[in-house]
Formats: C-alpha cells, structure tokens, sequence
C-alpha cells in the first residue's frame, strides 16, 4: 500500500450473475458473470485495485442480488475467500489480478472472450470445506475448437 493516500471502497454493479455453487465431490465455485456492458467498469475497477489506487472493491449482481468485496492478497501467491452470508470477502493474489485483467482486456479488445471461462483458486481457510475456485465466465466467448484445429492456427506441427 502507498503510504501516505487515504485508499478509498470502490462499488460496482454488473448485469451478470453470481452465485457460489456447490458441488457433490464437496467442491464448489465462486462464479461472476460478465457480460458485455458489464467489461468496462469491472476492467477499470479492478485496475484501480492492482494500482493501489483504491482498497477494496464491491461488486453487485443486479441480478442475483449477491456481492463479492475483492480486495488484494497480502499472503504471496494466495488467493483466499471468505463467506458471509450471501456475500463474498475474496483476497487476490496479484498473479490472480493480472491474469483476470488479461482475460477481460482480450475480451473487451475482441467483443468476445478468447475461452468461455477462467478459473482462479481460492483457499477457504476451511470455512466451505475444501478449497475452490473463483470462476469469471464471459457472456460472449469465441466457440471451441479441437487441439488439432488449435495447433493449425498456431503453426504447429
């Protein structure tokens, strides 16, 4: 943190969904949804965030009505999560950080995400059980293809 600089709680909305869904091998997912209107704003914030040019950001589906507090991880290479209710406390490593931006920067650049979903790993401190994932899922994304299809755009053999 920048010594010195008050550090501001940043609140966002996005149109996309959020729910934690559990799974019956006792795994489970923390999953956001971006739509398309939704690219901007969560980019920038999240910017804001790595830049430690704010403390937190709160992120709002405004159509599930659940929220994620996302602030940055102070534990290494860590990305953990706490849950309070229907709301999330998620610590994100700046590995993590980087590669959601890179993610939503490509989907943002193509008006289509290069894969349909990225997950990042989250340590629960036991609350949920088992460790998980943070799953960013884009509304739009470029259709999959095989490895051999893969392999012909990337000039290998």
């Amino acid at each position: 943190m920048m010594k010195g600089v008050f550090l501001v709680k940043r609140y966002t909305s996005i149109t996309g969904e959020m729910l934690l869904k559990s799974y019956e091998s006792k795994s489970w997912e923390l999953i956001i949804e971006i739509n398309p209107e939704d690219i901007v704003s969560f980019y920038m914030e999240l910017q804001l965030l790595k830049s430690e040019l704010c403390e937190t950001v709160t992120i709002k589906s405004s159509s599930t009505f659940c929220d994620v507090n996302i602030s940055m991880s102070d534990v290494g290479n860590d990305s953990i999560i706490k849950v309070i209710d229907k709301s999330y406390k998620v610590r994100l490593s700046n590995n993590s950080v980087d590669v959601i931006l890179a993610f939503i920067l490509k989907y943002y650049k193509d008006f289509c995400a290069p894969v349909s979903h990225l997950h990042i790993e989250l340590s629960d401190n036991k609350i949920l059980g088992v460790d998980g994932s943070l799953t960013i899922i884009a509304s739009n994304s470029a259709k999959p293809i095989s490895g051999d299809d893969a392999k012909k755009l990337l000039g290998i053999d």
